[in-house]
Parts: structure tokens; C-alpha cells; sequence
């Protein structure tokens, strides 16, 4: 038995705390409103996945029930990312894109956190790689891809783009579907570098990335139009 995954998921939602309660300091009820939001896709998401990775290994969840916490199998991240925006789509519905840009960046250093979490999962490595900075698993031996640490820095990276973006654009939607597209993509683009290379999984990604960016354009189209009217 082993509690890894939690570890994980604790690694995540203090990132996302930490980071809504300084990136909305002086604004406490939209600091509440926001880390409530991240509780709610937060429990969600991680509910959804895990039954999901269970139920897609041959497990009964309802036969099974321990092994939601006591963790073998991981937590499929489709099954987690659609469960946990449609929860948070559906809470935040009354408060609409505000809430929802609010909540974007923490969401995306929440996500950064995740995949940092692999440190105290023990599952950092990807495929074989010559680079100097590859991690051996024993002394000597093939260097590989540390491509959960890739994946972090790279959601950072997309935070702080979305930081910007909200602090810019805040409450146009541009904040979320600019985290959707950051955050889709920079999964896409680690996918290759996973110990299993799931080529169906890097495309749905890629269309995830796609589908995004769409949305966010429209956005983008409808903020404008508004603004020159």
C-alpha cells in the first residue's frame, strides 16, 4: 500500500492555495470564491480520474472502494481535466468568466505543482536521453528524461502568461481559455518523453490544444467586438 498519489495531489493544492491567496491578497472575497472553486475541481477531478484509471485496469471501484486512496493505478488525467472543469463550470455559472479568469492561474501553478509531485511519487523519469541533465535510476546507468519536472517548469511558465492575461483582461474569459491552450499544450509536448508513449493520447492532447485555442479566439473575437461597440 502506498500513499504517493495523495502526497501528489497535497504538492497541487497547496501550490493552487498559495498561489490564489498572493495572487489575490487584496481582494479577499474573490481569494474565498476562487480557492472554493479549486476545491470543488480539485475533489472532482481527482474522484473522476481515479475511478476512471480503476475501472480502465479491471477494478470495481464499488467493490474495490479502499483503493480510491490507496493508490495503485494512478489517476487517468482525461477522466480528471473534463470532471474537474465541468464541477468548476458548473459552480462558478452564476459568477460566469470573472470567477473563472479569477481562478486560472492558480488552476495552472496547481497543475505545476501536480506534475512536481512526481519528486515525492518517484515517477519523474521518461524515455532514454543523452543530455547531461538525464536522470539515471541506478549508478551508471541510462540518463532519461526527468519529463514531469519538463512538464512543471513549462505550466510556470504558461501561470504566469495567464497572471498576465488576467491582470490585463480580467473577466473577458481570456485568462481561462488562454490557461486551457497552455495547459493542453504543454502537456502535448511532453507526452512524446513518457515512460509509455501514447500516440493517441499526444493527438488528443494536440486536438485538446486545438479546440482551446478556437474557443479562446472566439473569445478573444467577442472581447473585442465589445469594446469597439
Amino acid at each position: 500500500m502506498e500513499f504517493s498519489l495523495l502526497a501528489a495531489v497535497a504538492v497541487a493544492a497547496v501550490a493552487v492555495g498559495v498561489s490564489l491567496a498572493v495572487i489575490h491578497r487584496t481582494d479577499p472575497p474573490l481569494r474565498r470564491i476562487t480557492i472554493d472553486l479549486a476545491i470543488i475541481g480539485i475533489l472532482a477531478g481527482i474522484g473522476a480520474g481515479r475511478v476512471w484509471a480503476m475501472a480502465a485496469a479491471g477494478t470495481n471501484p464499488l467493490t474495490h472502494p479502499t483503493d480510491l486512496l490507496i493508490v495503485r493505478g494512478g489517476v487517468d488525467t482525461f477522466a480528471a481535466a473534463a470532471a474537474g472543469l465541468a464541477a468548476v463550470a458548473w459552480a462558478a455559472r452564476r459568477d460566469g468568466w470573472h470567477a473563472l479568469d479569477a481562478l486560472a492561474p492558480g488552476a495552472v501553478f496547481g497543475l505545476a505543482g501536480w506534475h512536481a509531485g512526481c519528486v515525492v511519487r518517484g515517477a519523474c523519469l521518461g524515455t532514454p536521453t543523452g543530455l547531461p541533465w538525464g536522470w539515471a535510476t541506478t549508478p551508471g546507468g541510462v540518463g532519461r528524461h526527468p519529463v514531469e519536472l519538463y512538464g512543471a517548469v513549462l505550466l510556470v511558465v504558461v501561470a504566469v502568461a495567464v497572471v498576465w492575461v488576467w491582470r490585463h483582461r480580467p473577466g473577458t474569459g481570456l485568462a481561462a481559455t488562454t490557461a486551457l491552450v497552455g495547459a493542453a499544450a504543454a502537456r502535448a509536448l511532453t507526452e512524446p518523453m513518457r515512460p509509455v508513449i501514447g500516440n493517441g493520447r499526444t493527438m488528443g492532447y494536440l486536438i485538446a490544444a486545438g479546440l482551446a485555442a478556437v474557443i479562446a479566439a472566439a473569445v478573444w473575437w467577442r472581447t473585442r467586438r465589445s469594446a469597439d461597440s
